[in-house]
């Protein structure tokens, strides 16, 4: 391993990959590699290796720590918990595998259970202060990171025990209620998504994925006039993020403010040319200004991006029936309402008959 104890990784991984192919039984090797790749991030390799390595001798702890390392960071909290307990039931003077197999119980909400390892691990002498310092900055992490469960109750739980907790930072609180809003955007509960925008705003002026979800949630509800505000000030604070830009677009071609609405998706599609929804949003204007033809144009285009997006084929057949085109209109309204079968009452809200 002496590579790899000085730091070489890509030496380390040279040599190991040469050892194993002298002796692919080598667990030895995937162990050591396994290590080196982790260091240079190679998280689903080294998972690979460290698993081969646990294969080829079930009790290599060095395979379970670095396996359970590459599963800490890639958001595997359950199997990485089981490989450190696995760790520690070879070895219960391990240290460490406590420390991480706390983080990965705290990454789960199991807080409690969190605490059983850091107080063995305070009792053989790591420092108080160091344990809760890392409680904090996991802490401010889960408060970010809280809305990606995909059951959106658990997500929920989890953003409202992480505002709870009040170990939070103002800025972490605001994190914490704009992954929160999130989830409640995501259930479609939108007046409960807006108050927890309201607040995250409050405690961070300048969060800018607050005001992009708040515009988001109000332009859904039809507040129109409030969601282009949001995006202005979004915008203020980022402008060059295309999608700030391609929602106002939508928002004020709603309205019927169509020339400030293609400026904002041909600004869009200036910062990212290969944005499908900038495009939808430009067919819509074409659309709306009686452009059938340049409609037609954006939205082939938005449906070579991505071919299942309802708006632009339904927007494609409204273009092509004015047009004159029937049938083909007829296939495209057809195979759009079979994505979204609201998608006549949509547009109906864009002012689109």
């Amino acid at each position: 391993m002496l590579y790899a104890d000085l730091g070489r990784d890509r030496e380390a991984v040279d040599d190991t990959t040469r050892a194993i192919g002298l002796n692919p039984q080598l667990a030895p090797a995937y162990g050591v590699r396994a290590f080196s790749l982790n260091n240079q991030r190679r998280f689903a390799d080294a998972i690979a290796d460290a698993t081969r390595a646990i294969q080829l001798n079930p009790r290599w702890e060095s395979a379970y720590s670095s396996r359970g390392y590459a599963y800490l960071n890639t958001g595997r909290y359950e199997e990485a918990r089981a490989d450190f307990t696995q760790l520690i039931d070879i070895d219960p003077k391990n240290t460490q595998a406590y420390i991480n197999r706390g983080i990965a119980s705290m990454f789960l909400w199991n807080d409690a259970e969190a605490d059983v390892d850091f107080q063995k691990v305070a009792s053989r002498g790591v420092a108080t202060s160091t344990l809760e310092t890392m409680k904090q900055d996991i802490g401010a992490r889960r408060s970010q990171t809280c809305s990606e469960d995909p059951n959106a109750d658990v997500a929920l739980d989890h953003c409202s025990r992480a505002i709870q907790s009040g170990q939070l930072s103002p800025d972490q609180l605001a994190a914490a209620f704009t992954s929160r809003g999130f989830v409640y955007g995501r259930k479609g509960e939108f007046d409960r998504a807006i108050q927890d925008f309201d607040e995250a705003i409050r405690l961070d002026p300048n969060n800018v994925e607050a005001f992009f979800l708040r515009g988001t949630g109000l332009q859904i509800k039809g507040d129109l006039d409030r969601a282009i505000q949001d995006y202005d000030r979004a915008i203020r604070l980022r402008p060059a993020d295309a999608m700030l830009w391609s929602n106002r677009c939508w928002a004020r071609a709603m309205i019927g403010h169509l020339d400030t609405a293609l400026a904002d998706c041909n600004e869009s599609l200036r910062l990212r040319p290969n944005n499908a929804a900038a495009f939808d949003g430009r067919g819509v204007i074409h659309l709306k200004a009686g452009r059938f033809k340049e409609a037609i144009a954006d939205y082939d285009v938005a449906l070579q991006l991505d071919p299942k997006l309802a708006g632009a084929l339904y927007g494609r057949g409204l273009a092509k029936r004015k047009g004159g085109d029937a049938a083909s209109a007829e296939a495209d309204i057809a195979a759009a309402e079979v994505v979204e079968p609201k998608i006549a009452e949509m547009f109906g809200r864009y002012g689109i008959k």
